[in-house]
């Protein structure tokens, strides 16, 4: 079995549950975290008036149908002592976990791996929550003054394990991830700083540009 194994998994619709309906709140939220081309997509949907393909398509992206990612900061699975102080020393944000992938070192896809990531999910199924995966990002100094050419780089991570638990189980809605950045505390990333951060880094020991938005707050 491999992770694309895992990920790809398909959940079963519950149309009951909505009546096919398609509410205000949720496409509201698929305008917030959908790609230009997800919107696109959509808007082709109900153009042609495919009411369920749409209402399907907007669950997969939003995950309204879908259990929520228990986040605990304090003791779950992968948690650090930096997670529950995130608003002191970093940013919380929400992110897909494609795009935390997509940052982090490709994770390889060995029988240990995939071991470790069923038992993630087997344990989210029972209720176990998780500490937000995070990143570790180097800000350039120059970005203190203003000078934006030199781009942000990943520099580590944690929580390669858990996102794609979280895909398998959850799908590809943001989930809470944690930003750290060496030598700035919360404080010090001014607006400007967080727009050009959100604008994409450097793939962790690439030299690929994962362009962005990489997350929402």
């Amino acid at each position: 079995m491999r992770l694309s194994d895992l990920t790809n998994k398909q959940k079963p619709v519950d149309e009951a549950a909505y009546e096919g309906n398609i509410g205000m709140m949720e496409m509201f939220k698929f305008y917030k975290v959908a790609t230009p081309k997800e919107k696109k997509y959509m808007q082709e949907l109900l153009s042609s008036k495919n009411f369920k393909t749409a209402w399907e398509f907007l669950k997969r992206i939003t995950g309204v149908d879908l259990k929520e990612v228990k986040i605990d900061n304090d003791n779950g699975m992968g948690a650090v002592p930096n997670n529950a102080e995130v608003d002191y020393h970093g940013l919380r944000v929400l992110m897909r976990p494609t795009m935390f992938l997509s940052l982090a070192t490709d994770m390889p896809e060995n029988p240990e791996d995939i071991e470790s990531v069923k038992g993630i999910a087997a344990k989210m199924r029972q209720g176990v929550g998780i500490g937000a995966p995070w990143l570790d990002i180097i800000i350039p100094k120059e970005w203190e003054d203003g000078d934006f050419k030199q781009p942000a780089k990943v520099r580590n991570h944690e929580g390669r394990h858990r996102m794609n638990a979280i895909i398998a189980e959850e799908g590809n809605a943001p989930v809470e991830v944690h930003i750290f950045c060496p030598g700035f505390r919360r404080r010090h990333l001014t607006p400007e700083i967080i727009k050009h951060l959100n604008g994409g880094a450097m793939k962790e020991k690439s030299t690929q540009f994962i362009h962005g938005p990489l997350f929402t707050m």
